[in-house]
């Protein structure tokens, strides 16, 4: 019979049937580490734990403070003063573990700290990268020479348009020269001709007052009643009336 060919041969150490047996296949991966905010709540959650525990024997050395100052036995006061001892080694202990889980989140809120920091400038840096890009762009459509002949095109519109302007402020038939001492002096005359005109000016006939007529009208005796007239009668009457104004 021809010899059997070893298939293991060809495979890699890490599928090799003994390195199998001896260091055993390859898990697979847990999960992710959790992150630095993740890991310092833990640590505070940690911390707090301890100080509740420390606040506890605080309490429990005070009740055993006051047990020892009423207690008269010295047996009794040994005992109470075993206890006391027992706490405070506690309490020693805690704020031991305390202090180095305080500690502990101090380094990692600055670690986190710095890896914010450090992405914040990743960031700004890519921005800053992604702005350089567009103003080179930019400026590759702006010449300078086209941006003065823009600029000297508008001020000569804008001179040009100002002409106009002052040219249809003009006023017609407006002569310039006209000496300003002979204006004065007209104008004074001129104010002293509207004085005299309102010293001999006089009061309008239909301005004066118009005197009603005046007529004594006949006293009409208490209880007595006025005889009827016809409405002609009344009629006239007012005309009349009103002729006399």
């Amino acid at each position: 019979h021809p010899p059997q060919k070893n298939n293991t041969q060809h495979l890699p150490p890490s599928f090799h049937p003994d390195m199998k047996r001896f260091f055993g296949s390859s898990k697979d991966k847990g999960p992710p580490p959790p992150s630095l905010s993740e890991a310092t709540e833990r640590v505070d959650g940690r911390v707090n734990k301890l100080e509740d525990k420390i606040k506890q024997i605080d309490s429990e050395l005070r009740t055993v403070r006051d047990q020892i100052q009423r207690t008269r036995s010295p047996a009794a006061q040994n005992s109470l003063k075993q206890k006391a001892m027992r706490l405070l080694k506690q309490k020693k202990m805690f704020e031991s573990q305390r202090d180095t889980l305080m500690n502990q989140a101090f380094n990692m809120e600055q670690a986190n700290f710095t890896m914010q920091s450090m992405e914040d400038t990743v960031l700004t840096v890519g921005a800053m990268r992604e702005a350089n890009k567009t103003m080179k762009k930019q400026f590759k459509s702006l010449d300078i020479d086209d941006v003065d002949d823009l600029w000297d095109d508008m001020a000569e519109m804008m001179e040009e348009n100002k002409m106009i302007q002052d040219a249809m402020g003009r006023a017609f038939d407006c002569p310039t020269d006209l000496d300003e001492s002979e204006l004065e002096a007209e104008l004074d005359a001129l104010g002293d001709e509207l004085l005299m005109g309102e010293d001999s000016e006089e009061v309008p006939s239909y301005m004066s007052a118009v005197s009603a007529p005046t007529t004594s009208l006949p006293s009409v005796p208490l209880g007595s009643q006025l005889p009827a007239q016809p409405a002609s009668a009344h009629a006239d009457g007012v005309s009349q009336v009103l002729q006399t104004f």
